[in-house]
């Protein structure tokens, strides 16, 4: 079991992204294991790039309330832990969905004071005014393929632009390839790394 898990990952990597996505994954095994490091892609967004905003009217778009998160959370398949409820009563996160009904179909969760160290490979990052930082952009497995990213970062930007926040960061570990095309396709830039060892950032 403990040789079949890595084999499976090697061959999904391999069909989706090719030699170099094997070669990636495999040098992060090392990296991670071999050497105790986290590398991570610091990536930027200014709202006004946002790619791929279009999405039907059957969406209702909004920030969630900690009792929405709450109830959303009820739902393994959302991925939200109750917890973060929490931190929206405490006006450190904020939570911009679309909702389908009363089902919640996208979410992208931010955060506008600092990023706590177990989303940033074991690293308390404070952020400076004007910025946001982003943990999460989800959609619900029903509600994929309906071009919701682009329309709720679009939201999301509107939303906390009223806080002051004039830029979105994010975090990707390096050899995410899937979830770097598709911060990229949104219209985030690659603007540095983030290499952390067992001792702190290097």
């Amino acid at each position: 079991t403990k040789i079949r898990e890595p084999l499976r990952r090697i061959s999904e990597t391999h069909e989706h992204f090719g030699v170099l996505g094997v070669l990636r994954f495999v040098t992060n095994q090392l990296l991670v294991r071999g050497a105790s490091l986290n590398v991570m892609h610091l990536i930027s967004l200014d709202p006004a790039e946002i790619r791929d905003q279009a999405v039907d009217s059957s969406f209702e778009q909004r920030l969630l309330t900690s009792s929405e998160v709450r109830r959303h959370a009820r739902s393994p398949a959302n991925g939200i832990a109750p917890e973060f409820a929490d931190r929206v009563d405490g006006g450190f996160d904020v939570c911009f969905g679309a909702v389908h009904g009363d089902r919640l179909a996208n979410y992208g969760w931010y955060a506008l004071d600092s990023i706590e160290a177990e989303h940033a490979a074991g690293t308390p990052i404070g952020l400076p005014p004007g910025v946001a930082y982003m943990y999460k952009l989800f959609t619900h497995p029903d509600f994929r393929g309906r071009r919701l990213n682009g329309a709720c970062m679009a939201g999301a930007a509107t939303a906390l632009a009223v806080r002051g926040v004039e830029r979105i960061v994010a975090l990707v570990h390096w050899s995410n390839e899937a979830s770097l095309r598709s911060c990229e396709h949104l219209g985030f830039r690659r603007v540095g790394l983030l290499v952390v060892g067992p001792q702190g950032p290097i």
